[in-house]
């Protein structure tokens, strides 16, 4: 028997991160994984398309010469309740042959292990690269990633990499959002599942972390968690069918002026027009209820579109220049919107008929 002592506020953050990806079906139902290495506790858990392993929790053993346990599986929720309960600073854990007993003051909480144990690693097999970078980037796009498409690959971004450019996408078909920068890595493409890309994004924002991609799997890695999440396996449309190759107006303008407009302007109605002629833009819904009006410095910009402002609102919130560029080949015809010249997103307007009429624009369905 042996029993160890750990901090609980880290081993809580970890058994709570852990207990969302436990398996929903299968023999090891609601259960985590714990082992014990050189003194470091690792907590384990998947769901078979996400894996996570916290593998920096350190403890200190009552057996001073032994820092290493077997790995057990353990009921989650369970051991998530008894530690939130913990009224101390530390928690004392006895490994018994059939069941672990949490001890923190004057409490003692049994739990069962399972009689079998579920494997659970995350191969680091594979060119390893810096992916602090994509986090950031993955971020952006999130917005125009679908969800619950027919187009099952539309459900994620597509992480492409060819002739030294790495480019990033995302589109629910009624936008696409990408972003193109240079690498020295070879070529590969993948689609990463949205749900993958939002834990991705809350574990590691801030750090730096490594990756490994194969066909199966995108892995990441700080020294402290490991995270890995399964790819969509299918073909990502042809993307750069959808983006315009040339424009025949680009205009500038604030990108803080342009959101407080548009969330002016559609108050009551998201679908809105917006009019960037003789040096005035003005924005009004479709109901008529709201206009907004500004002076605009570009005299010579004559811009007529509709859209929906919640596009145009989520791609003003996905950066922080001071100024967004907007480009344009016709009322009826995709909109692009410019960050800088790494990031851009194309948009579909709603397609305005004679007498101002308005009818739903056909989407990227069919170029997907």
């Amino acid at each position: 028997m042996k029993t160890i002592t750990l901090n609980t506020a880290g081993l809580l953050n970890s058994v709570a991160v852990a207990n969302t990806f436990m398996p929903k079906e299968g023999d090891f139902v609601g259960k985590i994984v714990l082992v014990g290495t050189n003194g470091k506790l690792e907590v384990k858990a998947t769901d078979m398309i996400q894996t996570v392993i916290f593998k920096d929790i350190s403890f200190v053993s009552s057996d001073l010469t032994d820092d290493n346990f077997s790995a057990f599986s353990v009921d989650g929720k369970k051991f998530l309740t008894v530690l939130k309960a913990a009224k101390t600073d530390e928690v004392q854990v006895e490994l018994q042959p059939e069941q672990i007993m949490v001890k923190s003051g004057r409490s003692k909480v049994k739990i069962e292990i399972m009689a079998n144990t579920q494997s659970i690693e995350i191969s680091t097999n594979g060119n390893s690269f810096d992916f602090s970078n994509q986090i950031g980037q993955m971020e952006q796009v999130l917005h125009a990633i679908g969800s619950n498409e027919a187009k099952f690959e539309l459900n994620g971004a597509l992480l492409q990499v060819k002739n030294g450019v790495f480019n990033i996408v995302g589109t629910d078909t009624k936008r696409l959002a990408s972003i193109t920068t240079e690498t020295d890595l070879s070529d590969t493409e993948v689609i990463v599942p949205k749900q993958g890309i939002q834990t991705i994004v809350k574990l590691f924002k801030g750090f730096n972390i490594s990756a490994e991609i194969d066909d199966v799997n995108l892995s990441v890695h700080t020294t402290s968690v490991s995270y890995s999440t399964r790819l969509i396996n299918g073909k990502y449309p042809d993307w750069k069918r959808i983006v315009p190759q040339s424009l025949i107006q680009t205009i500038t303008i604030s990108r803080f002026g342009l959101e407080t407009m548009i969330k002016e302007a559609s108050i009551f109605d998201s679908s809105i027009t917006i009019r960037i002629q003789n040096g005035v833009i003005k924005i009004t819904d479709f109901e008529g209820n709201t206009e907004v009006v500004d002076s605009f410095t570009d005299k010579n910009a004559n811009v007529v579109f509709a859209v929906d402002s919640k596009y145009i609102l989520e791609f003003l919130a996905s950066f922080n220049e001071d100024n967004v560029q907007i480009g344009f080949n016709g009322s009826n015809l995709p909109i692009m919107l410019i960050a800088n010249p790494s990031y851009k997103e194309i948009t579909m307007p709603i397609v305005m008929q004679e007498k101002e009429e308005i009818s739903d624009v056909e989407d990227f369905q069919n170029a997907a």
